[in-house]
Order: structure tokens, then C-alpha cells, then sequence
């Protein structure tokens, strides 16, 4: 039956998906061994094509197809859309699926799977469907599929209400899997994400030692969500206390300071830290601090305009000027790489390294060494098509800004610093206003020496 080219199977059922006819005129037999051909392609085109639309009422055996692709491809974030995206949302469909994934004598589906799994149900059903013995106990797929769950229902302002004996007997599990460095990453992020249902002290005591240079960037991210998102002010606070801010990869302080911004009660502790010095004010882009200065809180408007007042940079051009100073020293291309690194890296690509936020800087070494310190110094001369800082204020209080990468009838991508995005429910959003300013901060320059300016020039140059 699959004998023959696989690019013949991949393309077959390519032109079935795009057309959305045949699929149904197929024995149904025959799916468990579409969902087990040996050319990965095919099983992704067959996943995307597997539309329970015309099938669920004349196969019988869907969970179990679906299933199969789950447990051989679910780490593969592509296949995992493909097999979720004909869960049709209001008929347990989904809820189905993880019933017979769920069963002891069925193969386990990979924690990413289960994850996803999770989001679909508790944007599907807007509660936490228990569907297993209250005794479980907490396999890392239980707690991939919960963190999942809680999270859908917080992004669209839904109670969470795990029952008292879940978590506690969940989140000493999940506290030891996020810290297990032995245990695969996929793993301890799923963990790492459910500690926000814990109580602060034994969320910060796991995640605080995550944030760390030695952990991969995405449970460090993983881990500032987790925090930011717990009650009270406890885990922001200690955040932003000098030793932990001094002790953050560069790379990750982008990321803190973007979802401390999203929520009210976090702002405020961020301006407090600024008023106390422990942050200087240019931390902050000149988009955000606009953003501030006509926030809907009152009392963070007023607090944010005679905060910043004082830390403007002033005359940007004036800058520009001063800064020309070091078009007459001779850079180190190898030196400004490590400058790129520590200032750049997280919102911009130079030669494959870094992160798409703000344009790429690879066809910037066509420019004299004047217009790209004018770039550095005054970001907001020249701000290129489609990368104008948007801020989204979400219903539940939280704000974000970023740059918009895609939209949608009902939903808004969003792109922030590190590249992390974010697909936010058009039911979701209360406004969603676009600036006339770019995302990247001003005064920049005030964070190097002139030389280390101008070794980074170099190595924009390619030199």
C-alpha cells in the first residue's frame, strides 16, 4: 500500500488537503497505515487533511489515527498543529483525543503534544476537564496537559480552580522536574509553567535558580512567565533587586521588563525600581515610556510623566553630533561582535545570529559608518515599514507591545523581544494601537564606551 515514491504520497495527499475532497472516500481501515508511512511529509500532509469535519461521523477509530501521529510526531511543532487543527471546538473532540491518549494500556504522546493538547481543551471547553482518577499521579504528561489548560483559560480570563489535591501533591513533582537538569527540556518547561499555579514561595524558591546564563533561554523565559504571573509582588520584586537584575543573561532582561509591562501591578513595582536607582530610567524604550506616559491607570500616567521627565535623553540629533567622535577611531570587528551580544542579539540578526524583532542587520554593511550610528543613536529617525512598536491592552488588565507579525478574522500575533510571540483572541483585546515610534530604545549609546561604539560599527561594517 505504501509501496513506491514517497514524494508521490506527500504530494497526493497534498493536492486532497488543498482541494478538501477524497479524504473521506478512503476505507477507513487504511488510516492507521496512512498514519504510520515512513516519509514524515506524507504524515503531515495526511494529518492536515484528516478534517473530523466529513470523517468523525464515518470513522469510528479517529481518536486512535490521531493518536498515532500524536505519539510517533508530537515533537514536531508543525505535526502538532496539523493534528489538533481538525479538532473541531465545541463537540469534545478534543476532549475525546486526550480520553484515549489518557489510557494506561495506549502509547504515550510526547509532553509538547500534550501541552498543546491541553491549550485546545481549555480554550474549548473554558473549564479544567478532568479527565482522569483524582488519584493520578503526576506523570510530566499530567503536568504538560494542566499547565496547557491553566494557561488558555488565564489568556482569556477564565477562573482557574485546580482541586486542592491535585496541587499539592502536583507542584512537589513539578518543582523537582523544573530544577532536574538531567530531565529533557520539553519536560521541566511544562513544569516550569505549571509552578505558576503554586504558591509564591515554592514557585520562587524552583524558578528564581533557573534564571541563570547556564539554562537554556527557553526555561529561563519560561521561568519569568511563571513568576511574573503569580500573586502578589514578592517574585517581581526580588526580580529587580540589584544582584538579580546584575545576574540576568542580557538577552533575558528584554523579556522581564516586556511582561512586567503587561500587567498594572507589576509597573508599578518596575517604576518604584526606577525611582529607587537600583534601574536606570533609559532601561525602558522610548516606546515603552510613551506607553507609560499614557497609560489608563491614573496614578501610573502621572507617576510615569514626572518619573521620566528627568530621564529623557534629550536632543537625539545633539547626540548624534557628540557620538560622531568615534568615526575617527579604528574598530574591532571581532571586540563589537561581543558588543552586538550583549546589546543586540535580542531583537535583531546579523549573519544568522540573533532574533527577528527589529529589521536584519545583514545588508546594513552596505551603509556608511555615519547613517548606521545615526540608526543607533536615534532609532526613531527613520523607522522602517512594519516594525513600529503596537501596544495591545488584553481584557484581565495585561498590555503588551511588540511588533504585529500576522493577523487573523479572530486572533493577533504579536512579536516581542527574544523573538518570543504571542496569538492573542481578537474577543480578547480591548485596543490595539500602533506608534509612530520604533521599538528600540534611545540612549544606547550612553551604555558603551566610544570605543566599544566604535568596534560594534565595525563589525556592522563587517570589517
Amino acid at each position: 500500500m505504501l509501496a513506491g515514491d514517497p514524494v508521490i504520497r506527500e504530494n497526493a495527499w497534498r493536492i486532497l488537503t488543498e482541494q478538501q475532497v477524497g479524504v473521506p472516500d478512503f476505507p477507513a481501515a487504511l488510516f492507521p497505515v496512512f498514519a504510520a508511512d515512513p516519509n514524515p511529509r506524507a504524515r503531515f500532509w495526511f494529518a492536515l487533511g484528516f478534517d473530523l469535519g466529513p470523517l468523525e461521523s464515518h470513522v469510528k477509530n479517529w481518536a486512535e489515527v490521531l493518536a498515532r501521529l500524536a505519539v510517533s510526531d508530537g515533537t514536531n511543532r508543525w505535526m502538532r498543529a496539523a493534528i489538533l487543527s481538525g479538532l473541531k471546538p465545541g463537540e469534545a473532540q478534543a476532549l475525546q483525543l486526550a480520553r484515549y491518549l489518557a489510557q494506561p494500556t495506549n502509547a504515550t504522546a510526547p509532553v509538547e503534544f500534550w501541552s498543546d493538547l491541553g491549550r485546545v481543551l481549555g480554550a474549548d471547553t473554558g473549564t479544567l476537564p478532568l479527565f482522569f482518577p483524582t488519584n493520578a499521579p503526576p506523570a510530566p504528561w499530567l503536568i504538560a496537559v494542566f499547565d496547557g489548560v491553566t494557561e488558555s483559560l488565564r489568556l482569556r480570563g477564565k477562573p482557574v480552580a485546580l482541586p486542592v489535591e491535585l496541587v499539592t501533591g502536583f507542584t512537589v513533582e513539578a518543582a523537582r522536574l523544573a530544577t532536574a537538569t538531567a530531565e529533557p527540556v520539553a519536560i521541566r518547561k511544562a513544569a516550569i509553567g505549571f509552578l505558576v499555579n503554586a504558591s509564591s514561595t515554592q514557585a520562587s524558591d524552583a524558578l528564581l535558580p533557573i534564571l541563570v546564563a547556564t539554562e537554556p533561554a527557553e526555561l529561563q523565559l519560561a521561568a519569568v512567565r511563571s513568576l511574573l504571573g503569580l500573586p502578589g509582588d514578592v517574585a517581581t520584586t526580588e526580580l529587580l533587586t540589584p544582584a538579580r537584575w546584575n545576574a540576568l543573561p542580557p538577552n533575558t532582561r528584554g523579556v522581564v521588563l516586556a511582561s512586567l509591562l503587561a500587567q498594572p501591578r507589576h509597573v508599578r513595582v518596575l517604576l518604584a525600581a526606577i525611582e529607587a536607582k537600583p534601574l536606570p530610567g533609559n532601561v525602558l524604550s522610548r516606546a515603552q515610556r510613551e506607553s507609560l506616559r499614557k497609560h489608563r491607570d491614573a496614578a501610573i500616567r502621572e507617576r510615569a510623566q514626572q518619573l521620566f521627565a528627568a530621564a529623557e535623553t534629550g536632543d537625539r540629533m545633539k547626540a548624534y553630533e557628540k557620538a560622531r567622535a568615534v568615526l575617527a577611531l579604528t574598530g574591532n570587528a571581532a571586540d563589537g561582535h561581543k558588543t552586538f551580544a550583549t546589546h543586540c542579539v535580542s531583537c535583531h540578526r546579523l549573519d544568522r545570529e540573533g532574533h527577528n524583532v527589529g529589521p536584519d542587520l545583514f545588508g546594513i554593511r552596505n551603509q556608511p559608518k555615519e547613517s548606521i550610528l545615526l540608526h543607533i543613536v536615534h532609532p526613531n529617525y527613520e523607522v522602517v515599514a512594519g516594525f513600529n512598536a503596537c501596544k495591545i491592552e488584553c481584557k484581565g488588565g495585561r498590555e503588551l507591545i511588540g511588533l504585529i507579525i500576522g493577523e487573523s478574522p479572530a486572533s493577533v500575533t504579536l512579536r516581542q523581544a527574544q523573538g518570543i510571540e504571542e496569538t492573542i483572541p481578537r474577543s480578547g483585546i480591548i485596543r490595539l494601537t500602533v506608534s509612530q515610534l520604533s521599538l528600540m530604545p534611545e540612549g544606547l549609546e550612553a551604555a558603551m564606551s566610544q570605543q566599544e561604539l566604535a568596534d560594534l560599527l565595525a563589525c556592522l561594517k563587517g570589517e
